[in-house]
């Protein structure tokens, strides 16, 4: 942008001359004209003469006057455009004028640019002139922090004026695009027409003598120091057709239909959000009230012609009128004897639902119901609180409020919370059925507070229950740990882990110390217990990777042996293997309690002590025999009850006798094997007559839920997020139990699958509550 301001020194007017002369040269250059012509030649002599003198030439800095800097003054700015068939230019001045009626006006900004190769009319240049125009006041404006209303614009174009004040659709699309650049900066109202115009100084060009000498140039002309009413004002009437418009052949169709003059074409069940709805009202007032003030023009109203252009945003008093007239709708619908009673002045009848609320009319909107109460002489109160507006239960305006008020607290509070927020402005009737109703119906509340699937405990498994009879036969393992041990002075301490072996039917336990979490640690330890306790037919865990590396070395060795007797041998001694569903500890919920006992018994010996190997070999030991000693049934007073089982009776061997020592020692070993036998064979009649019927009992989980389908879609719990990002997910194939209710699902997140239990998963289908199942007085408590 070449300015007088621009640190190289180059002047608007200077500038076209050179441009000018520069496209003369191209064109000497390429033979299109002879270079031998004395008019050239001249032209080009006296421009190299001008080079030194544009040094001479000094603009000021200041747009005050001088001394004057600090006083108060009010800048404007005044933008004169103007073109020729050479080229278009614009001028920017500030005027600052002073209280004691003192006017300076300064050259701020000013720009030619040379005329386009292709031909152009006189009119279309006047219009980039104007386009420049608004450019170079927008660069004054961000530079000097001056509001944009403050400029205004002069033209001795009738054209560029009669174009900025028409709509730039109507015009061609080189035309219509300029117009609709100038009216994107100002407005036509800041547009006047102006007899003499300065910048028609920079579409001629002047020599750097004349610029420097040229009073009007510096200082604008003499009408920009008078004051406003004395400056040139013209009418400006746009005609019907203006050069460069588009006569289209407009169609135009309207769908008539008779309404009655109360009812309001807007519906709110047309609508999702209540700040839209309002907006829309707001709109759709605003557009009458023009209607009507036009309308009130045409008749010759002073009054309504007089009044203020609505502002482009929508203000406050709209809003609340737009909402206002929604209350009254509600109200109006939902209570018509009693809005009618109270809106005509009368009292309402003595079996009237809002009697309880004693129902006022609001000060400023006298349309809307509001609650009486007895807080009206609580002046430190705020209008809203001191007497709320009275909203109904099943009205789509209530349920619209609600979610704005749930959204804007981000989902993030409970019914409670939520009510307590609108009873600052609203009484719901029956609020806490709503609010409740509605966080049942919104998908991202129940993103972050619906509860996690459940369903009906599922039968005990047949290997619980069936034989054989033999402590051990049936194990669940799990881990527990780690526990730290010293390995000597100045070394590290290692982890050591307890692998809890538990039997599913007698509940007894076997504690091995495990040296770590891998797969061949806990072979050895399978081992070490297989050993002592024998091979159990049937072993449960839970799906860790040290678990079902084991599983598989073992169906591997089992495999390997060949065929023939042996292997089928082997084979028929084979451990079977069944691994509970990830993430879903409480499918082994008879072994877990056996691993948080073994925990509480372990941590309340060891506590901080540093032990060593042997220690802490000695310590599981002792947990494992404490927790083999405790009663499996209920301890009795009677001295004639026989003792409570304990995990202890069914180990072999280690059943209590009635007989003395002395006689046990004399019978013979036959006898006395047969002896022991059949005390346990009584054990584990006691087992089935006291324990097993205990078991048939549904503890928790009692309650049937719906059961979960392929094609739901279901949240996955993931702890590493927070509850409101977790995954969504499909659910692809479900697992149905003996008793047809589905625990464990499979379901797709991405392009992964995997399965899971029901417990990790919120389903996401919304179902209606009950609304008239509330127990709280719908009148005198807005809960």
């Amino acid at each position: 942008m070449a300015s007088i301001f621009d640190p190289r020194g180059q002047l608007a007017p200077f500038t076209i001359r050179s441009r000018v002369m520069f496209q003369e040269l191209c064109i000497l250059g390429m033979g299109w004209e002879d270079p031998l012509d004395a008019e050239h030649t001249w032209r080009w002599t006296s421009w190299f003469s001008e080079l030194g003198d544009p040094a001479l030439i000094r603009a000021p800095r200041c747009f005050k006057c001088p001394g004057r800097e600090s006083s108060v003054a009010t800048l404007s700015l005044h933008v004169f455009t103007d073109a020729s068939d050479a080229a278009y230019a614009a001028n920017v001045y500030v005027r600052a004028e002073y209280p004691v009626g003192n006017v300076r006006v300064t050259l701020a900004l000013a720009k030619a640019s040379p005329c386009p190769i292709k031909k152009m009319s006189i009119p279309k240049l006047e219009l980039k002139g104007a386009v420049l125009g608004v450019c170079l006041a927008q660069t004054v404006n961000d530079a000097l922090d001056l509001p944009q209303a403050d400029a205004t614009y002069w033209s001795d174009s009738m054209n560029v004026l009669h174009w900025v004040r028409a709509h730039s659709r109507k015009f061609k699309v080189d035309v219509g695009n300029r117009i609709a650049e100038v009216q994107e900066y100002s407005a036509g109202s800041q547009w006047n027409h102006v007899p003499g115009n300065p910048a028609d100084k920079g579409t001629r060009g002047l020599t750097a003598a004349q610029l420097a000498s040229d009073a009007v140039w510096w200082n604008g002309p003499e009408l920009l120091v008078q004051q406003h009413t004395e400056w040139p004002s013209r009418q400006i009437t746009v005609p019907k057709e203006l050069p460069g418009m588009v006569k289209r052949a407009q169609v135009m169709e309207f769908a008539v239909r008779q309404v009655s003059a109360e009812v309001f074409c807007l519906h709110p069940d047309n609508y999702s959000s209540w700040k839209r709805l309002v907006r829309v009202t707001a709109w759709c007032y605003r557009f009458i009230n023009r209607c009507r003030r036009r309308h009130a023009s045409t008749r010759g109203d002073p009054e309504a012609a007089s009044a203020a252009v609505d502002s482009v945003e929508l203000k406050s008093d709209e809003l609340q009128r737009a909402e206002c007239h929604w209350y009254a709708i509600a109200q109006a619908v939902s209570y018509p004897a009693s809005y009618r009673q109270l809106t005509s002045g009368k009292s309402l009848a003595a079996n009237d639902p809002l009697l309880r609320l004693n129902p006022v009319l609001d000060k400023d909107y006298p349309c809307v119901l509001c609650v009486g109460g007895r807080l009206k002489t609580a002046s430190h109160l705020p209008e809203h609180t001191r007497h709320p507006i009275i909203l109904p239960q099943h009205h789509r305006i209530t349920q619209l409020i609600v979610d704005a008020e749930d959204c804007k607290c981000d989902h993030s509070v409970g019914p409670n919370h939520l009510l307590a927020n609108l009873m600052l402005r609203f009484w719901i009737i029956r609020g806490k059925v709503v609010t409740r109703s509605r966080r049942a119906h919104c998908v991202l509340c129940k993103k972050k507070w619906a509860t996690v699937a459940s369903q009906q405990i599922a039968p005990l498994p047949l290997f619980r229950t069936a034989p054989p009879y033999r402590a051990f036969s049936r194990v669940g393992v799990d881990y527990a740990g780690p526990f730290r041990t010293k390995q000597g002075r100045g070394k590290t301490q290692l982890k050591r882990y307890l692998c809890v072996f538990s039997c599913l039917q007698s509940r007894a336990c076997h504690f091995e110390m495990a040296y770590g979490l891998d797969t061949e640690s806990f072979l050895l330890a399978f081992t070490r217990f297989c050993k002592r306790r024998s091979v159990p037919a049937e072993v449960v865990s839970d799906n860790g990777t040290n678990f079902v590396g084991a599983e598989r070395e073992l169906r591997e060795a089992v495999q390997a042996l060949g065929s023939g007797e042996v292997a089928a041998s082997m084979a028929s001694q084979g451990v079977h293997w069944r691994f509970n569903p990830p993430l879903a500890p409480h499918f082994g919920g008879v072994f877990e309690c056996v691993v948080k006992a073994a925990k509480r018994a372990m941590m309340a010996t060891l506590s901080e002590a540093n032990l060593t190997d042997e220690e802490l070999v000695t310590a599981v030991v002792s947990a494992e025999g404490l927790l083999n000693s405790r009663p499996l049934t209920a301890v009795r007073t009677d001295v004639d009850d026989a003792a409570p089982l304990t995990p202890m009776h069914f180990l072999a061997g280690q059943c209590e006798l009635s007989l003395p020592l002395g006689e046990v020692a004399q019978l013979h070993p036959q006898r006395r094997w047969r002896l022991l036998q059949q005390r346990l064979r009584e054990v584990w009649r006691r087992w089935l007559r006291e324990i097993v019927p205990r078991l048939n009992v549904l503890q928790r989980w009692s309650r049937r839920s719906r059961n979960i389908k392929p094609g739901d879609i279901v949240l996955c719990m993931d702890k590493s997020t927070p509850r409101g990002r977790w995954p969504l997910a499909k659910v692809i194939e479900v697992f149905p139990g003996s008793d047809g209710l589905v625990c464990v699902v499979n379901i797709r997140i991405g392009a992964k699958q995997s399965k899971r239990p029901i417990t990790q998963l919120v389903p996401l289908e919304v179902e209606p509550i009950d609304e008239g199942t509330g127990q709280y007085d719908d009148l005198t408590t807005s809960d």
